[in-house]
């Protein structure tokens, strides 16, 4: 008998805690999306538009879709390509 006594003595605890937790989640204001971020043409400025060809533009804008293995593999890459380019082609720029 005294077991179903403490049985029924944690559930009715359970319940009242459960009651408080959705008592307390109900008096919370739902949380407010935070507007998306924003991309100007200004952000790159003109380093940038040197230095990524179209093809590399492709990659970087294709990796939040690839698989999380593949996607450090592709930033090294960009990364390799964007310093050829700089080792290459930048001394043209000063």
């Amino acid at each position: 008998m005294t077991d179903e006594n403490d049985f029924l003595k944690q559930f009715e605890q359970a319940q009242k805690l459960a009651q408080m937790f959705q008592a307390m989640a109900a008096s919370q204001p739902p949380p407010q999306p935070s507007p998306a971020p924003t991309v100007s043409a200004q952000a790159h400025g003109i380093f940038d538009d040197r230095l990524h060809t179209p093809e590399m533009k492709i990659l970087r804008s294709a990796l939040p879709h690839l698989a999380p293995e593949y996607q450090r593999n592709v930033t090294v890459l960009l990364k390799m390509l964007e310093l050829k380019v700089v080792m290459e082609e930048g001394y043209k720029w000063i």
